[in-house]
């Protein structure tokens, strides 16, 4: 797998604003934003972040160590 720099600035406008969202304005700019993200992935970046968030649920729940 291409390891792929990133770097994102958030400026104090942009998080006074978004301070301001509704819980649902947040939820869905969430799922949005997850939804763009998920469809740039090739099938292997996707599968490798199920496998690690499933491991992280095991863990979490005790049925994994």
């Amino acid at each position: 797998m291409e390891n792929k720099d990133f770097h994102y600035t958030v400026s104090d406008e942009q998080i006074a604003a978004y301070s301001k969202w509704t819980l649902e304005e947040k939820l869905d700019w969430l799922e949005q934003t997850a939804k763009f993200a998920n469809s740039h992935l090739s099938v292997e970046e996707r599968n490798l972040i199920f496998n690690i968030g499933n491991k992280i649920i095991l863990e979490r729940n005790g049925l994994m160590k």
